[in-house]
């Protein structure tokens, strides 16, 4: 009688590369995933220092809107003012008189303009500042330079 024998259709035995494969592959998607996770962290505290930027100028920019509203300051002191805002954000402002010139565009020459310039500085979170100046001038009756 003849032994029957059973032959091995398909692959052979692999000696374990599946697995070696298996976990290169998880190691790559690991290293994929953590290089994912960093990159959109410092996206996360980038787009947060922009923010807080935005805000110190929002807050200079108010500041000279509010001193728009104040008007002149004297020639001979600079007015300087402190604001506060929302979420701890901060302006100061400086007044400063520079000059009185003839009022430039006016057909009188007994007008003349006094110029200022406020300089305000704004701060908000993180230390993140802006400095930002605004001339104006008024007119005031007075002796021009014709």
């Amino acid at each position: 009688m003849k032994k029957l024998t059973r032959s091995r259709i398909g692959p052979q035995r692999q000696q374990g590369a599946a697995l070696v494969v298996g976990l290169i592959l998880l190691l790559i998607l690991t290293v994929f995933a953590v290089s994912g996770m960093s990159t959109a962290t410092l996206e996360l505290v980038l787009a947060g220092n922009t923010q807080f930027t935005e805000n110190a100028f929002q807050a200079s920019e108010s500041a000279i809107e509010a001193e728009f509203v104040l008007g002149q300051a004297t020639p001979v002191l600079p007015r300087l003012n402190n604001y506060a805002f929302d979420n701890g954000i901060v302006a100061t402002t400086d007044v400063t008189y520079r000059a009185n010139t003839f009022a430039e565009g006016y057909s009188f020459s007994e007008y003349s303009a006094d110029h200022y310039v406020i300089t305000a500085r704004g701060q908000s979170g993180k230390n993140a500042t802006n400095v930002n100046q605004q001339g104006f001038f008024i007119v005031v009756p007075g002796v021009g330079t014709n």
